[in-house]
């Protein structure tokens, strides 16, 4: 009996090596366990971060997106009323250049009738003056003449019984 005592003994102390290992073992895979659930947990961290930054950044992106978007449109907007404005801008400065061009057109036409109106006055006067320098002008040379005829009969009358052979001088 006390030798199945003995056998059993070591059986149970061999059991209980074995159970020990064993129970090493699974410490050492529970250890294992928990560290690659650690390192898993700490990954799904880091990937929910990297997440969250992705979708801040697509946030942005979009947010910036829609700015652009925006001053596109603006731009586009502006763009058509500049067009809008130098279109009236140009028609106004057609219209202005028309308005001008009658303007010097008339001007012309009544500065040319003024000239035709002083040049005709111009040559009436002259014309007038001609008259009356060419009535002076015949007007003196009658007076002229008569001299000249008073001379004559001055110096062809014979005075203290003589008379004089010297033609009168004209003039």
């Amino acid at each position: 009996l006390l030798s199945e005592l003995e056998v059993s003994s070591e059986q149970l102390k061999r059991d209980r090596h074995k159970e020990a290992q064993e129970a090493e073992q699974l410490k050492n895979i529970l250890a294992a366990t928990e560290e690659r659930s650690n390192e898993e947990a700490q990954e799904a961290r880091r990937l929910r971060q990297s997440l969250a930054l992705g979708k801040a950044a697509e946030a942005e992106a979009l947010r910036r997106l829609e700015a652009l978007k925006q001053a596109l449109h603006t731009a586009e907007a502006r763009s058509e009323e500049q067009a809008k404005r130098r279109a009236h801008a140009e028609a106004a400065l057609k219209e202005c250049k028309e308005l001008c061009k009658r303007q010097l057109k008339h001007q012309n036409a009544v500065f040319t009738e003024e000239l035709q109106a002083r040049d005709s006055a111009v040559e009436e006067q002259a014309a007038a003056k001609k008259d009356e320098i060419s009535k002076r002008l015949a007007s003196l040379r009658s007076q002229r003449d008569r001299l000249t005829d008073l001379r004559r009969k001055v110096t062809s009358t014979p005075t203290n019984g003589t008379a004089s052979a010297a033609p009168a001088s004209e003039g």
